[in-house]
């Protein structure tokens, strides 16, 4: 057998064993694009450049043998970015603050309106620019990730979007092969996001900043909660657009995308 064959074959066995145990299951897809670029030293423009998507599944038990809560995922996604398409096989993220501080009331109150995941996945590669690369470990790839979210007080318990006005954060993801995103948020308005970015290709190595306006629709996205630690995950659709600044090429874009956010808990 081939070890390719035997490779993609692990694969298989990966997801085939983590959905035989998960009974929560939460579905991610992005989709951003370029929808208009004007290229400063060219004096050219490109409409629906720079095209980003990926889907992603995640999934765990609902409760552990002791009967708590389970606050982390194993997850999978497909992407294409950076003009690569890509297949994340083996993901995991869970909750830093998981348990509670034994003797730091404190800590525990800080604990109880802030979320610190981190996590990171394995994943596979292939650029369609390229040859075939001779070594199978040319194809790999792989990042480690944060996340910090600080909830409104406003939003405790199964309360409508409007309530979290006020919650921010940040998220940080770095690859092996080069890639950086980082994302800083604010929520300034009921439905309304407002996100910093910083984005470094690895192809390209193009480094991108940017403005994003993100708008959440339903108006319910953070009434659905079976568990306690998705009480700051929103279920629903977003719509975001804003102006993105390429450092490297010297142009201009708008940038428009959505993403697709549901969950069974």
């Amino acid at each position: 057998m081939s070890r390719l064959m035997s490779f993609w074959l692990f694969i298989l066995f990966i997801i085939a064993w983590n959905f035989s145990f998960s009974q929560n299951v939460r579905s991610i897809t992005r989709f951003e694009t370029a929808a208009v670029s004007y290229y400063q030293p060219q004096d050219q423009y490109l409409f629906l450049g720079d095209i980003n998507f990926e889907q992603s599944l995640l999934y765990n038990r609902r409760y552990n043998s002791t009967d708590k809560e389970v606050e982390s995922y194993f997850y999978q996604s497909i992407y294409f970015k950076d003009s690569v398409a890509g297949f994340k096989y083996l993901g995991f993220e869970f909750n830093l603050l998981r348990e509670p501080f034994e003797d730091s009331p404190g800590l525990n109150y800080f604990r109880k309106w802030n979320r610190i995941r981190i996590g990171g996945a394995l994943s596979v590669e292939y650029n369609p620019h390229k040859a075939f690369p001779d070594d199978y470990f040319d194809y790999l790839n792989g990042d480690i990730f944060i996340k910090f979210f600080h909830i409104r007080k406003s939003a405790r318990g199964d309360r409508t979007t409007k309530s979290t006005r006020g919650s921010w954060g940040f998220y940080a993801d770095g690859e092996f092969l080069g890639r950086v995103y980082i994302d800083a948020y604010y929520k300034a308005f009921s439905y309304l996001w407002i996100h910093t970015r910083y984005k470094k290709e690895s192809i390209t190595n193009d480094k991108k900043i940017a403005i994003i306006l993100e708008f959440e629709l339903n108006k319910y996205g953070y009434k659905k909660n079976k568990v306690e630690f998705t009480k700051d995950t929103y279920n629903g659709i977003t719509l975001f657009v804003g102006p993105e600044y390429n450092a490297n090429k010297l142009s201009y874009s708008i940038n428009l995308g959505f993403k697709m956010d549901f969950r069974n808990h």
